[in-house]
């Protein structure tokens, strides 16, 4: 049984807000930290990465952190680490994962998580209603786990299937846009189901990429087609849009966007062609802004006010240093200067901290739940709400076992 903590917090967060034009520089201080969403080091409570941003947790200096494969040990150490990050934090505090299947899983079948095949598995071998099953048992042990974001569906279409970090992993859904809204909803509605708040990703589309923003700039605007933006239109317009993620891709076409930088940087992409043509009002969050694609264009600081100027309301930093305290203090140190220089910037703190508060508040109590800590268990499978089994489904448990026995997605170590 898992513990409901911070209702109290959660009412808090359904209170209307102040204008945003009487903003103070004590209210940004309190607000900035909403905004970011860290990686750090270690792997249980007591580790001295964890320790660290535990305290940062609890002064209320961030608002989300973000597990990778070195901080999964046994389940029951991540369902401790969970539970100490959340009891610290004074408001709900975002938990996040990539756990898309294949071979995107921080958390594996080997851990004695459940397994879960590639979205190409998964489209290839059962319909979208079956695909829902497939995915309540992830979204269930995340919720389980005290996990309450993870950064899926991939909502890219595969139109490039040599492509190096979509396409040859078999991330999409497929080619089709209708398929890919389909499965991708079906993503969203699994997670929805245990309280976890999901991501699609990457807009305005990396199907069509010959590179891997991780190591370097990638330019789409010859090869990105509009029919890329469909399935986030029809998601978004269906309300199963709790977050959508920004890649770090180029984007130059007339009519469209104008993105010489990564689109994450790019008004032109988020705040032009994803809210007001799209017409989305959500939060958007950036893929990692430690990857090179965006390192390789600006400092980290100077890379914070641009994502934020840009349309990105929470920012991702994987921290590959470890010093999340430092990392924290920078990120805060160079969003509050500017604030005092630039309204435009204090403005666009109040907007992204009105939408992650608001996030928070519709995701309900139990989203923000800790873990029951004495012992983890896998959990035993919730009877779906409605509808059979989808007979299909069965048989994606020997594409999951065979997903399982290739090699974890490895990225490049990052530069100092």
């Amino acid at each position: 049984m898992r513990h409901v903590l911070l209702c109290v917090a959660l009412w808090a967060l359904m209170v209307p807000m102040a204008p945003m034009a009487h903003a103070t520089p004590a209210s940004l201080e309190r607000k900035v930290g909403e905004l970011l969403m860290v990686g750090f080091p270690g792997k249980r409570p007591g580790a001295r990465g964890v320790e660290a941003v535990r305290r940062e947790v609890a002064a209320g200096r961030v608002g989300g952190v973000i597990l990778f494969r070195a901080n999964i040990g046994s389940l029951s150490d991540v369902a401790a680490l969970t539970g100490a990050l959340q009891q610290a934090a004074p408001t709900p505090l975002f938990i996040a994962v990539d756990q898309e299947g294949g071979r995107v899983q921080r958390l594996r079948a080997r851990d004695g998580f459940p397994g879960t095949p590639s979205a190409a598995a998964v489209a290839a071998r059962t319909t979208p209603a079956g695909a829902r099953g497939v995915y309540r048992p992830m979204a269930q042990g995340l919720s389980d786990l005290g996990i309450n974001v993870n950064f899926g569906p991939v909502a890219d279409l595969n139109t490039y299937r040599n492509n190096p970090i979509i396409g040859r992993l078999g991330r999409s859904f497929g080619a089709d846009p209708g398929q890919v809204a389909a499965y991708a909803g079906a993503f969203v509605d699994a997670h929805r189901e245990f309280g976890v708040a999901t991501a699609l990703k990457h807009f305005p589309g990396h199907g069509s990429s010959r590179g891997d923003t991780h190591k370097g700039s990638v330019d789409v605007s010859r090869t990105w087609q509009e029919a890329e933006l469909t399935p986030f239109k029809a998601l978004a317009d269906a309300g199963r849009a709790d977050m959508v993620m920004v890649a770090h891709v180029s984007l130059r076409r007339p009519g469209v966007a104008d993105s010489a930088g990564p689109a994450s940087l790019s008004s032109a992409v988020v705040d032009g062609l994803l809210r007001q043509r799209l017409g989305y009002d959500g939060v958007v969050v950036s893929d990692d802004m430690d990857m090179d694609a965006v390192r390789n264009v600006t400092g980290r600081r100077a890379g914070a006010v641009a994502a934020l100027l840009a349309g990105v309301d929470l920012q991702i930093y994987s921290d590959h240093r470890g010093d999340p305290a430092g990392l924290i203090a920078d990120l805060r140190s160079a969003l509050l200067s500017a604030a005092a220089r630039d309204p435009r910037v204090a403005r666009r703190i109040e907007e992204a901290h009105r939408r992650i508060t608001a996030l928070k508040s519709r995701m309900g109590a139990t989203a923000f739940a800790t873990a029951a800590l004495p012992g983890w268990r896998a959990p035993v499978p919730r009877p779906a709400p409605r509808g059979p089994a989808d007979p299909i489904a069965a048989k994606l448990a020997a594409a999951a076992q065979a997903t399982e026995g290739l090699p974890a997605l490895v990225l490049p170590p990052r530069r100092p």
